[in-house]
């Protein structure tokens, strides 16, 4: 089964009965981390109990396939279902985690729940493949979280702490959150932690809070690659490599930064608004530290160089994944395009 983004989390915290094994994958690696403890605590408290939680890595499986389905169907000495995390996941575990699927004793209500932690595996992966086909079996892709998805991550943390913060607070925090959702809760838990259960955070508390190096790159990379800077676009680039960015987030955020610029454009020019007041209606808000570059990006893109720089980073999202090509050299052509177009396609 094919659970998509909008399902992911209802179904994390209550999975179908009939599924026995769940393939959880993408390039937000700390979103994967957190859906894949989520399911495992779902049936085992403590995941320190040895008799209860087995954890086996791909290459472990590739030297002894049947260990998968021995693990997923042995009976823990204190009772209770078991829980089998395989690391690694990929296509070379296709035929042993089908096998385990076939089985006949996986149909056992106290078989073992098989949680696969999967890299960012293409539309063409055998493994991801199966696991969308299965009848009990289930594949969730954890994507970086839009701005609505974000939206919704800061309003649950306040409320669940019974921390209070204006509107334009909340949008502050959303706008200057990374792409990693691991990263992104521990910035939210420094924050929590500042204002204190029932506190309230105003917007010089969350400016001094959120700092998240991983966003920091990320801001650098789409700015210079939106101002035609090649030679900084180079060394930010560089720096969000070693910051562990995925090149789909990377692509994504430059296409919400252009969508923005293009909201932007479309008001100063169809609607004789002002930048300023065009900028003011964006939610969440540009970041203060930013807006003078951003203001004077709006002020040269023009629509039509916008919608050519769009179209080439979604056509090469999609090249990333649906094909085996260099991701990170496909990400940083596409921003080199963009740069390009940002130098010689502006007020054409």
């Amino acid at each position: 089964m094919k659970v998509s983004p909008r399902q992911a989390d209802s179904f994390v915290r209550k999975p179908s009965p009939e599924t026995r094994a769940i393939l959880v994958y993408g390039p937000d690696t700390g979103l994967v981390h957190e859906r894949i403890d989520s399911l495992a605590r779902l049936v085992v408290d403590d995941l320190a109990d040895v008799f209860r939680f087995t954890e086996i890595s791909a290459d472990q499986l590739k030297n002894e396939p049947p260990r998968l389905i021995d693990e997923a169907l042995a009976l823990s000495l204190g009772g209770g279902r078991r829980v089998i995390l395989v690391t690694g996941g990929g296509d070379s575990l296709t035929a042993t985690l089908s096998a385990v699927l076939e089985h006949p004793g996986m149909t056992d209500p106290e078989a073992g729940l098989v949680r696969v932690r999967g890299g960012d595996l293409g539309g063409r992966s055998s493994l991801r493949k199966l696991f969308e086909s299965a009848a009990n079996a289930a594949a969730i892709a954890c994507y970086a979280d839009d701005s609505q998805a974000l939206h919704r991550l800061v309003g649950d943390t306040l409320r669940d702490s019974g921390i209070s913060a204006e509107p334009r607070v909340v949008d502050f925090i959303v706008g200057n959150l990374g792409s990693d959702r691991q990263l992104n809760r521990r910035e939210l838990e420094k924050l929590t932690l500042y204002a204190g259960r029932g506190g309230s955070i105003g917007i010089d508390a969350a400016a001094a809070c959120i700092g998240d190096s991983s966003a920091a790159a990320l801001d650098d990379t789409i700015l210079a690659a939106a101002d035609g800077d090649y030679g900084e676009l180079e060394h930010a680039l560089e720096r969000a490599w070693s910051e562990g960015l995925s090149p789909v987030a990377i692509l994504r955020a430059a296409q919400r930064h252009l969508q923005r610029l293009h909201i932007v454009s479309a008001q100063t020019n169809r609607n004789n608004r002002s930048l300023d007041e065009a900028m003011k209606s964006l939610r969440p808000p540009v970041f203060w530290k930013t807006a003078a570059r951003f203001r004077n990006q709006a002020g040269r893109w023009q629509p039509r160089p916008i919608e050519q720089a769009l179209t080439r980073l979604t056509e090469t999202e999609i090249l990333v994944k649906s094909t085996g090509i260099p991701d990170r050299a496909a990400c940083a052509r596409a921003l080199l395009a963009v740069a390009q177009i940002g130098r010689t396609g502006l007020r054409q």
